[in-house]
């Protein structure tokens, strides 16, 4: 708005010194008086638009905005739907893979900052949503102060998950970065830097809550979110550790059965998960070098959530050399669930009588894990290209297998038939 004003009152400027004298005087005056106004309100004119300019030059330095966006292509070889990825099925999805988001940066003083990130998703119609609205405070080098809304530490690529440039895959693993749903979260946070013996380390600690769509679960409210993350950093080693614990209410869930031979189950029926408060914990760990050719990235994960829902371990190794402006790359990424059987809570519903049918625990157990257990590996193979210092272009073919009777990372109503499947992604990503 300042800059508009700006430029008003300088096109206002030029207007009057090409003017004819005569249109700022009476008509047939043109006296020598009417000329040393007119030259005392320019000078008075010129020198409010001198100090508004340095006004504008000093509020810019401190104003940034940057911008990212990912268009991208995914196609499975089976009649599947992925959990994450936005759904990726067996035709050429666009959106899926796609995003563009900006981020405002604006210091008001040397210690104070307010940053906001707004990100647009193709998997949810190209709606508009804010992932980092927050203000900072910097009373020293080594401590910052966050207020608002800002990611939970939760991985090696918390803070720039969303930007795929910034990472060597179309997609992180998601056997690591899929199982714990959205990562944003309302609250407060303090970081503070501590150098020793050659590393710069930032311990995080952050709490609040979060109100968030699970693609399993549902809408799903997390309360009392509580962070605390370390992040070591020596020349072209990255080291991670963290740990978050929440209560979430996990609300109701319903699963229409289909008729189950040699049971009382018919189809129609449904399975029933209780709501209920589950306190959840997700303890992780991760190790990034980045040698000038050579790149490895691996972590970690274990979390466990009380009730119904699945425990899981999971973890990836990712192996990477650079020749020139090509990054050939391999990823090996496993999860594995460490709690099967343990929802003989459930319940089967009669669709007929709308009653709890009288059916062993073992065998309810055995049907709600057919709905929420998720075990498998899969193998990346992919290349980067540095198109341009801004741009890059991605190629990747996954092959996902070892599900070991579960679903895997794919929907429930169209999980695999078969050991494997197949998923090609392709992207461009770029920042500005």
């Amino acid at each position: 708005m300042q800059q508009t004003k700006y430029l008003i009152i300088t096109a206002a400027l030029a207007a009057m010194a090409s003017a004819p004298l005569s249109a700022f005087s009476s008509a047939g005056e043109s006296s020598h008086y009417d000329g040393n106004l007119r030259n005392s309100e320019q000078s008075r004119l010129e020198r409010r638009i001198i100090g508004l300019e340095k006004k504008l030059n000093k509020k810019n330095s401190s104003f940034k905005i940057d911008g990212f966006i990912n268009t991208g292509l995914a196609r499975a070889d089976s009649n599947v739907t992925t959990e994450s990825w936005g759904g990726i099925t067996n035709k050429n999805d666009f959106a899926a893979m796609s995003n563009i988001g900006i981020q405002i940066s604006f210091s008001t003083t040397p210690y104070t900052s307010f940053t906001t990130q707004l990100v647009s998703r193709g998997e949810e119609s190209w709606d508009m949503e804010a992932e980092w609205a927050y203000v900072s405070l910097t009373p020293t080098n080594t401590l910052t102060f966050r207020l608002g809304r800002q990611k939970v530490p939760l991985y090696l690529l918390s803070e720039y998950i969303e930007i795929g440039y910034a990472n060597p895959w179309v997609y992180a693993p998601d056997e690591v970065y899929g199982i714990t749903g959205d990562s944003t979260n309302d609250g407060f946070s303090v970081l503070y830097t501590v150098p020793s013996n050659g590393w710069d380390s930032t311990v995080q600690a952050m709490w609040g809550s979060n109100e968030f769509t699970h693609p399993v679960v549902g809408n799903t409210s997390a309360k009392d979110v509580l962070s605390l993350s370390i992040t070591s950093i020596k020349e072209s080693t990255t080291l991670r550790f963290g740990y978050t614990f929440l209560t979430a209410e996990i609300p109701t869930v319903i699963a229409p059965l289909p008729d189950i031979p040699s049971t009382l189950i018919r189809a129609g029926d449904t399975l029933l998960f209780e709501a209920e408060n589950s306190a959840i914990s997700y303890l992780s760990a991760g190790i990034i070098v980045d040698k000038p050719h050579w790149l490895i990235m691996s972590e970690a994960a274990q979390l466990k959530v009380g009730g119904w829902f699945s425990d899981v371990s999971s973890a990836y190794l990712m192996t990477g050399y650079r020749f020139g402006k090509v990054m050939p790359h391999i990823t090996i990424a496993k999860m594995k669930n460490t709690d099967s059987g343990a929802r003989d809570g459930a319940s089967v519903i009669s669709a007929s009588t709308g009653a709890a049918l009288a059916l062993p625990g073992q065998l309810v157990g055995a049907i709600a894990d057919g709905f929420v257990v998720q075990n498998q590996t899969s193998y990346t193979l992919g290349a980067r290209l540095e198109l341009l210092p801004s741009v890059s272009v991605k190629t990747e073919l996954s092959h996902i297998t070892d599900f070991e009777g579960s679903i895997g990372r794919f929907n429930a109503a169209a999980a695999p038939t078969g050991d494997n499947v197949n998923i090609l992604k392709f992207a461009i990503d770029a920042v500005f």
